[in-house]
């Protein structure tokens, strides 16, 4: 579990073408190489197609593993770290954050959250993760917008969590904006990271980052896997491998990263 939080004033191929170019280049003078390019204008819901394949098989009904990674019960992080993840320095723990949960899929952490007076965004890209959160948490509908192509649901949960209502974003992560859903001071990223390309890694912060207030924190929770059982490409997963170096490297432009526990799952 990792806290990078966003250094400020409280403390964090595409291949669809709808154009190309060929690009000759050199040097005005002591000309030493040249070579051409051609240049593709990338195609955003391709992309998004592309990245979001795979999950749409592991929502597929018919999947017997499907969901594999789903817990119906809360994460153990949230009860050990959350005062960590709320505490901006200024306001108390239970005044309300704006909480964004990323690639949250149907997560019981969110409607906890939101039980404490959080207001809590969730945001995944297969529209199935949100019926099905939907039905299993009793919740209601209350208005649905669609915008820069994301369809927001606002929710009305059921009374025994005191009917409080949270947000739900359906749609390509990568591509989310603060017109969106607006900005966030706190994100809990249960297995986010770890579930992406790692090639998209620094796509996934430079995205998250934009979503962030300064000084915001986020909770991370990652995976690493002993080299000796892991495929010979180091590729095992979802989830992935994702090392505290790697974080620290990921985060370190924007961010202040401390380690808040390491445990082994062998044990």
């Amino acid at each position: 579990n990792c806290l990078p939080s966003r250094e400020g004033s409280a403390g964090a191929d595409g291949s669809g073408s709808s154009l190309s170019s060929g690009w000759l280049y050199g040097v005005a003078a002591g000309v030493t190489a040249a070579g051409a390019c051609l240049l593709y204008l990338r195609n955003e819901e391709v992309e998004t197609e592309k990245r979001l394949k795979r999950w749409h098989n592991s929502w597929e009904v018919n999947n017997p593993n499907r969901a594999g990674f789903h817990r119906t019960e809360l994460h153990d992080s949230i009860d050990k770290f959350l005062p960590r993840l709320l505490d901006d320095g200024i306001s108390a723990m239970h005044f309300p954050k704006r909480v964004l949960v990323t690639l949250c899929g149907k997560a019981v952490d969110m409607p906890y959250l939101a039980s404490l007076g959080h207001k809590v965004v969730g945001c995944d890209g297969i529209r199935q993760a949100a019926l099905e959160f939907i039905d299993e948490q009793g919740a209601t509908v209350t208005a649905t917008t669609k915008t820069g192509g994301f369809e927001v649901l606002d929710l009305q949960l059921p009374k025994h969590l005191s009917n409080v209502g949270m947000r739900y974003v359906i749609g390509d992560f990568f591509r989310m904006k603060p017109s969106t859903a607006g900005r966030f001071e706190c994100c809990y990223d249960r297995g986010a990271l770890v579930a992406i390309d790692p090639a998209l890694r620094p796509q996934y912060v430079e995205t998250l980052t934009g979503l962030l207030d300064k000084g915001a924190r986020i909770l991370l929770v990652a995976t690493e896997h002993d080299p000796m059982v892991s495929k010979p490409t180091g590729q095992l997963g979802p989830p992935f491998d994702l090392t505290e170096r790697e974080i620290r490297g990921l985060f370190a432009k924007d961010y202040t990263v401390q380690l808040l526990q390491r445990e082994s799952l062998y044990e």
